[in-house]
């Protein structure tokens, strides 16, 4: 009775991970934003497909990635043995063409779809914008607020970003720092400044040998502007840096953004010098680092700060990942270290804080060496015999493989997961009710005295002891009394569509379809009753004594 939507690419649509009992496809519906235009989705692009049969005959998406198919089957896998965190919640994919309008519009799509069918939905994005404003104010963190606040039914757990082994600098006046760029040449600067902030950023390229200037401009904070130099150094004639000085329209923050191809010699450095009056601002990258090198007046970069600007939302739950296997072994019997303990952050994993100071991400969960199942349509480089840990051989012939992939990607469906567990016992819970349940109920013990950080955040999602905090707050909500009665152990209820009985921990007695519903006679105590009719689902609480006598509460 719940929806797994996932945003995301390579998706392999005949995996039997995605399979119910009965071999049947749990894929729902697909929207593929790379597919031709067919006419048929009010968004102007991608094609829609529907129906089991169908989405089973177009077998794939239009990527030849994996990531699409690894990430659905930590969510919602189904294959025995290999089960993912949800394994009986009906999928609904979005194949993104990985651009803000995309993410955005795909969550609107599961939302509308979700609303056209009358289930509550939990939405994976294991994807994101690495730089840009990090306090949540960008377009993209805005938008997806604004989609999912308050809204019942409705979650969205959202990835921190793996670039917590990059650096980013939180500038004072006069700060020089050497801009370490990947020795292919390319990389991307974002530098944000509040709005009382007088800034400045000179950017310099030195030949270091002969101590001669080979390019160098300063660009002005508070002089809007876009511009692209050529050849800025040695013999490099498709070099580029392009430039763009910009506001951001709610809260007047400044950026300034710079997109770098050039591939240095190994004599020559790139020097960033920074100056500002009053105010704050932070420089981030997207692939390289910041660096000291021993330079008086200089800085380096440290973890923090390294949050994906896509996460930074007020609303949304953002997830980091900590090690839950340290080491794997692949087909062969070759073992894969990974070089870190169990329970630690995935050194990749992104830092918070917010530019604003909030602490994020919000919840941990694993996420390094995690295996799940892989796009058998993706490119042979990506199905690398490393990664296989298990295959399977299905009645067509067809070769399937699970593997093991590290990242947030991999730690934001273990929450998206959790949270559609708890959409079952209440379907009517809200993003800021689940994002207070996971930082309320999750483990602390690699936490400092206990105290929230911008690693783990407020600790490692712990979803048992948050499906308690969600059945011990809905069963109270109140219910009518009309038409719910009991004679001996059976519990019959006027006008219920499905009845189901679960332990105060959550693990289900006995589900059926219809009014009734048979008390085993082996349950005593506190139980809790979940029923639905045509208006809306509730919860009531009975008690049956050693006497076997129940009463309502």
């Amino acid at each position: 009775g719940v929806i797994v939507g996932v945003i995301d690419s390579g998706f392999d649509y005949t995996h039997p991970a995605f399979r119910d009992n009965n071999g049947n496809c749990r894929i729902q519906a697909v929207w593929d934003q790379n597919g031709s235009y067919d006419g048929n989705i009010s968004y102007g692009y991608g094609t829609e497909t529907r129906g089991a049969s169908d989405i089973i005959s177009r077998k794939r998406d239009a990527s030849f990635d994996t990531h699409g198919t690894h990430v659905l089957g930590i969510a919602a896998g189904s294959y025995d043995g290999w089960e993912g965190v949800a394994p009986e919640a009906d999928i609904v994919l979005v194949s993104t063409n990985k651009t803000e309008q995309g993410i955005v519009d795909g969550v609107d799509y599961l939302l509308k779809y979700a609303a056209e069918v009358g289930k509550p939905i939990s939405i994976n994005i294991s994807l994101g914008t690495v730089l840009g404003y990090k306090d949540g104010n960008g377009t993209l963190s805005r938008m997806l607020d604004g989609l999912i606040k308050d809204k019942p039914g409705c979650l969205l757990a959202i990835a921190n970003g793996n670039e917590g082994h990059r650096k980013a600098v939180l500038l004072p006046t006069g700060n020089n720092t050497f801009w370490e760029v990947p020795s292919y040449g390319r990389d991307n600067l974002f530098m944000q400044a509040t709005s009382d902030s007088k800034a400045e950023v000179d950017i310099c390229l030195k030949d270091t040998v002969e101590d001669k200037i080979l390019f160098e401009h300063k660009f002005l904070a508070d002089t809007l502007s876009n511009c692209k130099f050529t050849r800025i150094g040695t013999d490099d004639a498709y070099s580029s840096l392009i430039v763009t000085v910009d506001k951001n329209e709610l809260t007047e923050d400044k950026g300034i953004e710079f997109n770098l191809s050039y591939s240095k010699k190994a004599n020559e450095a790139w020097i960033i010098s920074f100056y500002q009056e009053g105010g704050r601002a932070l420089l981030t990258c997207d692939y390289g680092s910041f660096e000291k090198h021993g330079k008086k007046d200089f800085v380096s970069g440290t973890n923090s700060y390294t949050i994906a600007s896509s996460a930074t939302g007020h609303d949304v739950i953002s997830v980091g990942a900590i090690v839950s296997r340290s080491s794997y072994s692949d087909l062969s019997g070759n073992v894969h270290q990974l070089g870190s303990e169990n329970g630690q952050i995935y050194i990749k994993s992104g830092r918070g804080p917010t530019f604003d100071e909030r602490i994020k991400p919000d919840v941990s969960a694993g996420g390094a060496s995690v295996v799940s199942s892989l796009n058998s349509f993706a490119s042979i480089y990506l199905l690398n015999d490393s990664v296989k840990t298990m295959k399977y051989l299905d009645a067509n012939g067809r070769t399937y493989y699970w593997g093991a992939m590290s990242g947030t990607s991999m730690a934001t469906p273990v929450v998206t997961g959790i949270m559609a567990l708890w959409l079952q016992a209440n379907p009517k819970l809200t993003e800021s009710e689940a994002k207070r349940i996971l930082k309320e109920t999750a483990i602390k013990t690699q936490l400092n005295n206990g105290m929230a950080d911008n690693s783990y955040g407020y600790g490692i999602a712990d979803a048992l002891a948050g499906m308690r905090e969600v059945l011990s707050t809905t069963s109270s909500i109140a219910a009518p009394s009309y038409g719910f009665t009991m004679t001996g152990n059976v519990v019959n209820i006027l006008g219920a569509n499905t009845v189901t009985l679960y332990m105060p921990d959550g693990v289900v007695i006995a589900h059926a379809n219809g009014n009734k519903i048979l008390i085993p006679d082996t349950y005593q105590g506190m139980m809790i009753v979940k029923y639905s009719t045509a208006q809306a689902t509730y919860f009531k609480k009975i008690v049956r004594s050693l006497k076997l006598k129940t009463s309502l509460h």
